[in-house]
Formats: structure tokens, sequence, C-alpha cells
């Protein structure tokens, strides 16, 4: 218990930043089928307390965009879209899981059962570009759902 206390206390510590830079795990390659395969995806907008504009400005234009380009998927839940305030201790096990330590998107790609969980770094390069970042996450998406 105490080691997880201490765990909430440095991630709420790094949460309280806005962006670091980390190494980023290349997100495994799906096996290539053509066939129908059952998937799902999770986008998770990880936060701390307060957020600044880009922070802010990664989640609204995740969800715009499942919202606008998914929404048939996003009703049926094949897309969901998830907002994690990391420093709230209700979420220590998804932050846990997810090894989020700083503001963030990830996404969680669910094939037969299988999940792929990865972080999209690529979102920050668009955090004041609405149509850049919509165009960007579209396209990550439709590949992942294999509709491109």
């Amino acid at each position: 218990m105490k080691k997880q206390i201490i765990l909430l206390f440095i991630i709420s510590l790094i949460f309280t930043g806005c962006i670091s830079t980390s190494d980023t795990e290349t997100p495994q390659k799906t096996s290539g089928k053509t066939e129908e395969q059952n998937v799902k995806i999770i986008v998770i907008h990880f936060h701390g307390h307060y957020q600044c504009i880009s922070c802010k400005n990664v989640g609204e234009y995740a969800l715009k965009t499942i919202q606008t380009y998914f929404k048939e998927e996003y009703e049926k839940k094949i897309i969901e879209f998830r907002d994690i305030d990391g420093q709230d201790p209700n979420n220590y096990d998804i932050v846990k899981k997810y090894g989020v330590n700083h503001n963030s998107i990830y996404l969680n790609v669910i094939t037969d059962g299988q999940e792929n969980i990865f972080e999209v770094e690529e979102v920050w390069s668009f955090w004041n570009n609405e149509e850049g970042y919509m165009k960007f996450f579209k396209e990550l998406l439709e590949k992942y759902l294999k509709r491109g």
C-alpha cells in the first residue's frame, strides 16, 4: 500500500507538468489479415487535474475526430473515448496498466481479444492545428479498423 501511495504521488508530480519527452515504443504490427477481424479501439486521453491549452486540445481533437468520422463505430462502442485524470487515485490501476507518466493520448487496439497498447506521440505536432490533427488521427484509426 505504501508503494502505491508513493507511486501515485510521483505520477501526480509528473502530471502537473505539461509535456515530457520519452522514448516511444513502436506499435506492434497487426497480422496483415485481409479478412475481417474482431477489432475494438480504446482511445484514452490521460491528463492531470490542470491542463494547458495544448493538453486540452489533443483530447478534444481526438474526441471530435471520432464523433465526426467514426460516428457509427462510436455508437456501437467499436471505438471508445476515455478522458482519464491520471492524478485521481481512483485511476491508479489504469495509469499503471498503460505505463503513463505524462499527458498523452494512448490507443489500445484490441484484435480478437489481444490488446496492443501504445502512445500516439505524433498528436503533439498538431496540438494547435485541428484540421491536421483530425486528418492524421482519422488515418490512424482507419488503419487499425482496416477501413482505409
